[in-house]
């Protein structure tokens, strides 16, 4: 598990807060990825299927294409950023703390501790 890696990463001199910084960098490269790749997906729904307003979900004639430039969805190119980058720090503020407890832990743990089961 994480308890030998950070062990020996210890050992040979690493520091609580540069482990610390580790794996936040971990956990921020993993959700920055997720992220691009849903934005990704997103831009190929929104390019191609367009953004609708929903009259009944399994009615494919009531579906109404918003067209409007007083309406955010009228703005493919600013709904889309605006939209990404909401949701990219609503990941960045779960995603760190949702780390931060077991960073915490981990970071503080002792090197015979760690090294124990090794």
């Amino acid at each position: 598990g994480r308890h030998e890696e950070i062990g020996i990463r210890l050992s040979y001199g690493a520091s609580p807060g540069k482990i610390r910084l580790m794996l936040f960098g971990e956990g921020i490269a993993l959700t920055t990825v997720a992220v691009l790749l849903g934005c990704f997906v997103y831009f190929q729904w929104a390019y191609f299927e367009g953004l609708y307003a929903f009259g009944d979900l399994y009615s494919y004639e009531k579906r109404m294409v918003v067209t409007s430039d007083s309406y955010l969805p009228g703005h493919f190119g600013l709904h889309f950023m605006i939209v990404s980058l909401l949701v990219y720090l609503l990941m960045m503020l779960v995603t760190c703390l949702g780390i931060s407890v077991p960073v915490y832990r981990i970071s503080t743990i002792s090197l015979v501790r760690a090294l124990k089961d090794e």
